[in-house]
């Protein structure tokens, strides 16, 4: 399911729950991821998240079950609240120093309340916070 120019709902989804749920699984993931990685891609170019539909094996960047033995247990992916985003045209430290550059876009207008810090890609999330800037965290 084609989500807007840049992104298919299966890069949020992983496959098995995809090919249970289909179109449905748009239920397990917060708006705000999509529109979060929307507006990344706008900014910095093309973004990996899940590419098992691409034929590759990545497919927990999005929305994590229950179940799932990537990350803690009560990680915001398993709220359908959290992505990793992979730049393949920039350095994930650029996007760093861009976010920290402009926290108040990427709080305010795309929302985002915390980015995970000591990770080679960009762990968002929208984990409530009573922060007036980005949460910058190590989990």
């Amino acid at each position: 399911m084609k989500l807007n120019k840049y992104f298919d709902l299966r890069e949020f989804i992983p496959k098995d729950i995809y090919e249970i749920n289909g179109e449905d699984s748009i239920n397990l993931i917060d708006k705000r991821c999509i529109y979060a990685a929307y507006a990344f891609r706008i900014e910095f170019g093309t973004i990996s998240i899940n590419d098992w539909l691409y034929g590759g094996d990545v497919n927990f960047r999005g929305y994590r079950p229950e179940n799932c033995p990537i990350g803690v247990k009560r990680s915001m992916h398993k709220k359908g609240q959290a992505v990793d985003l992979v730049f393949l045209d920039t350095s994930i430290e650029s996007v760093k120093r861009a976010v920290q550059r402009d926290n108040y876009y990427w709080r305010y207008v795309v929302g985002i309340t915390r980015i995970e810090l000591g990770t080679p890609h960009l762990h968002i999330d929208f984990k409530e916070t009573n922060n007036d800037e980005i949460e910058w965290f190590h989990p």
